[in-house]
């Protein structure tokens, strides 16, 4: 299978105040399969996902400044799905199962899967909104929740997640606003101040970007916490991941140019801690869940 060029920054902190430090591992001979439509991060391994083959593998992290190795595991998922994306089932106050779901924006069908070490167990399967381009699984004190985001109507709901029989997960609608959201917001990132939940997102139509704060009684939504922040619109990914207990995030433009920024603790924008260049022509940001903060550019 042809391959596709990936990069590896693997991020530390600076000699400065909040600056940071990138270090970058680009493979010029060889790369990843150039199929992969979805990628997975848990517990020290990533999924990827190929759609039309329905085709997952599972790649163990690497060492910083080192590449991806062959994949430890092989396996042929569901077809189809727009999204795969892991999410913690319980509180933050027990112990959590680590699970992902996995999404057919044409047919709005949420298929969830237990992550048994490297192996993905299909569960049960709920029919949720169809067209979604934006799911965003997050734990808060009392329980797992799933808020989805159509940028074309501006629909928007927030499911409750609970663990049912057999390893199942039973799904409730808990929020839906009176009115929809502004239609265009993209490039959701999720991050934690403690106990807080935030998200920082762009609107591509209206040009401008927000952080929103999701309240901790799940019914109530989301608001915003800073408006109208100083993030360029012509990005194409986002990802966000935790350096010294701080939250941060990676952005990535069209043409290689990467920023890696640390949110300022009252939520009202960021640091920029670096900067750096990968390859052109990445679709993808991912933050791996690994001890060593490391963004794949894919």
């Amino acid at each position: 299978m042809p391959a596709k060029r990936y990069a590896l920054c693997s991020i530390s902190t600076g000699a400065k105040y909040n600056a940071m430090k990138a270090k970058l591992s680009m493979p010029r001979v060889g790369g990843l399969p150039n199929d992969y439509t979805a990628f997975c991060p848990f517990a020290g391994h990533l999924a990827a996902y190929a759609a039309k083959s329905g085709r997952l593998d599972i790649y163990a992290n690497p060492a910083p400044g080192k590449g991806f190795g062959k994949p430890v595991a092989t396996q042929t998922i569901a077809t189809g799905l727009a999204f795969l994306q892991p999410f913690q089932l319980g509180t933050v106050r027990e112990p959590q199962t680590q699970m992902a779901a996995g999404y057919d924006s044409t047919s709005g069908v949420l298929q969830f899967y237990a992550i048994d070490g490297t192996a993905f167990d299909a569960k049960n399967t709920y029919k949720a909104f169809p067209a979604l381009t934006t799911l965003l699984p997050y734990l808060s004190w009392d329980g797992s929740y799933l808020l989805c985001y159509d940028m074309t109507s501006g629909h928007v709901t927030t499911y409750g997640l609970a663990a049912g029989t057999d390893g199942d997960v039973d799904v409730t609608a808990v929020w839906k606003p009176t009115k929809p959201w502004a239609k265009g917001w993209t490039r959701f990132g999720l991050f934690r101040f403690g106990p807080e939940n935030f998200f920082i997102k762009t609107n591509i139509d209206e040009k401008h970007t927000y952080i929103d704060h999701l309240m901790d009684d799940a019914n109530e939504g989301s608001h915003p916490a800073a408006e109208n922040l100083p993030l360029p619109l012509n990005l194409a990914a986002v990802a966000t991941f935790t350096l010294d207990s701080d939250p941060c995030f990676a952005t990535y433009a069209p043409g290689g140019a990467v920023e890696l920024n640390r949110f300022r603790g009252d939520v009202q924008g960021w640091f920029t801690g670096a900067k750096t260049k990968v390859m052109r022509g990445a679709r993808f940001a991912v933050a791996l869940e690994s001890e060593t903060p490391i963004v794949l550019f894919y």
